[in-house]
């Protein structure tokens, strides 16, 4: 998703491509993200050179940077951000998808714990992202 401070011109159009991040400073994850190769893939793919302001670990991190409007930024969609003060908006020409997974060994003793980490999980998913229409 491409986050936007609020006030921003981006914050007017209604579809967005990642070509229309290009002319504004990035603040991106950094390299040691696991978010970084995703992200420096789907610049690549729209033959976008960022020109990159700030390189962060965290995803509050980067929203405070973009509330404070620093710059723009690419980043998952995060249910639980309060977006009073910042836009998220899903980038029209972005195909790329995120994969999150859950590991869990077959034929060993599974505690309670986990199954239940695990159904909250499913249905996490399922209720913010996948019935919502929203990409990770």
């Amino acid at each position: 998703m491409a986050a936007i401070p609020i006030g921003h011109n981006l914050a007017q159009k209604k579809n967005l491509h990642v070509t229309d991040l290009a002319a504004y400073p990035l603040i991106c994850f950094s390299q040691n993200s696991g978010l970084r190769p995703l992200i420096d893939q789907i610049l690549t793919i729209a033959h976008v050179e960022p020109k990159i302001a700030y390189e962060v670990e965290e995803d509050h991190t980067m929203v405070g940077l973009v509330i404070g409007n620093f710059g723009v930024a690419l980043m998952p969609y995060l249910p639980l951000l309060d977006q009073s003060q910042i836009i998220l908006r899903h980038l029209e020409d972005q195909p790329l998808n995120h994969q999150l997974y859950l590991v869990k060994k077959q034929n060993h003793f599974v505690t309670p714990s986990v199954n239940r980490f695990e159904e909250f999980s499913r249905n996490y998913c399922l209720n913010h992202y996948v019935n919502n229409q929203h990409l990770i």
